[in-house]
């Protein structure tokens, strides 16, 4: 899967979690004195899910973004 392709299924799901606290918070201040139903606690369960993993697919790094010290750089570094 390209890299383009995760950023954008991430910020989709960010959006996503966005307006489903909206219709979460607007379904638990209907009415005050109702007890809330297992449809609202479910939709903040998933507004919270989809909001962290796509704010954690955005941030995610790439593979080819890392750059790590090479073997040689690192006895050529210990030598001298």
């Amino acid at each position: 899967m390209n890299w383009w392709k995760i950023r954008l299924s991430g910020l989709f799901l960010f959006i996503l979690g966005g307006f489903l606290f909206v219709a979460a918070t607007r379904a638990a201040g209907t009415d005050p004195n109702a007890e809330l139903g297992w449809g609202a606690v479910f939709l903040g369960i998933l507004c919270i899910f989809s909001a962290s993993f796509g704010f954690g697919l955005m941030v995610m790094p790439r593979d080819d973004e890392l750059q790590l010290p090479s073997e040689e750089e690192g006895e050529s570094s210990k030598s001298g």
